[in-house]
């Protein structure tokens, strides 16, 4: 059996600073604002919604270090971001500009916390009550992985309550979510729909990777084997 594999990681680590930047700059709002005509009668030549904050020098976490992770570590260090990282296959010491920290100083530290660890028993609902609480009030929490990386409920609670700040999320346990989820009715967390990894340039590797793999089967040579 063949598999396609790294397609769409560049689209993914994208996507997590497009949930990111949209939540600390949040361009939408400020473009609405501008063309309802706050800016034409502003006293002033510059204004702003709310206080918008720098990436850099705050720290960036990262729950799981697989192929993606790796990349969202480099963009987070282009930032000027201190990078720390949690890791099964990595216990401590330093990769480059990561730095490996148990998971309590991961929750601890992080400014920004973002979810790409494997799905199993281990990191199933790794974000709940008990580790939320461990965040800080002003985190944000991304998640490009796996929805059931979090009890959905806890984190509406934490939310709601300002435990953390905010939360951007491309996953979720059911997809597509019914209208009554409590994450569709909370203005600190912004939602997409399970659109990372979907790209134009990553759905063109993700097809010629295939027919790659099939001709390759056809020649009798199979490449990208996984069993």
């Amino acid at each position: 059996m063949s598999n396609v594999a790294g397609y769409s990681t560049d689209g993914v680590a994208q996507h997590v600073f497009a949930l990111l930047l949209h939540i600390l700059n949040n361009v939408s709002k400020h473009n609405r604002s501008v063309k309802k005509g706050f800016w034409s009668v502003s006293p002033d030549f510059s204004f702003t919604i709310f206080p918008i904050q720098d990436l850099a020098h705050k720290t960036f976490g990262i729950y799981g270090y697989g192929t993606i992770a790796k990349a969202v570590a480099k963009v987070a260090h282009a930032f000027n971001m201190k990078v720390i990282a949690s890791s099964r296959s990595n216990k401590s010491g330093k990769d480059g500009f990561v730095t490996f920290v148990d998971e309590e100083a991961l929750l601890k530290q992080s400014d920004v916390l973002s979810l790409h660890a494997a799905l199993n028993k281990e990191s199933h609902e790794f974000i709940n009550k008990s580790n939320l609480s461990k965040m800080k009030e002003s985190s944000i929490l991304i998640n490009t992985g796996r929805g059931p990386l979090i009890n959905e409920q806890d984190l509406a609670d934490a939310l709601q309550l300002g435990e953390i700040f905010a939360a951007g999320l491309d996953v979720l346990v059911e997809e597509p979510a019914q209208l009554s989820h409590p994450f569709y009715h909370l203005k600190n967390c912004v939602l997409t729909p399970h659109m990372a990894w979907s790209t134009v340039d990553s759905r063109k590797r993700l097809l010629q990777s295939t027919v790659e793999n099939i001709k390759a089967f056809l020649n009798g040579k199979p490449i990208n084997l996984i069993n």
